[in-house]
């Protein structure tokens, strides 16, 4: 959520992650048109996310790494998921995407704490 991505970006991404060197690599769905893309001005198709493993000397400050905390997300939606391709998917419909708004939500959430 700390990548500086529009909601709209960050609820098209897909389920389907990759792992390199402990970094995350998040894609987009493909049916997926970013806001600002045009045909002159395409989107990369994928971002990296760094972890944080190497940098942190204390296994509290490990806690806040993204790349951890997808790894958790995965792990624990794995056997509730549905049909839904996106990475994050609604709490009440797991064959639905999160909606932009509890995104929003949660965003906010994490900022007031």
């Amino acid at each position: 959520m700390a990548t500086a991505k529009r909601i709209g970006e960050l609820q098209a991404c897909s389920m389907n992650v990759g792992f390199t060197q402990g970094d995350l690599y998040i894609s987009y769905l493909q049916s997926f048109m970013a806001k600002t893309e045009s045909q002159d001005n395409k989107l990369p198709r994928f971002f990296k996310v760094l972890s944080l493993a190497d940098l942190v000397d204390n296994d509290e400050d490990r806690l806040l790494c993204p790349v951890r905390a997808v790894k958790f997300y995965l792990n624990k939606v794995k056997d509730s998921r549905g049909s839904c391709q996106n990475l994050f998917v609604s709490i009440k419909n797991n064959n639905l995407p999160l909606k932009k708004n509890a995104m929003s939500y949660f965003v906010k959430m994490d900022f007031l704490y």
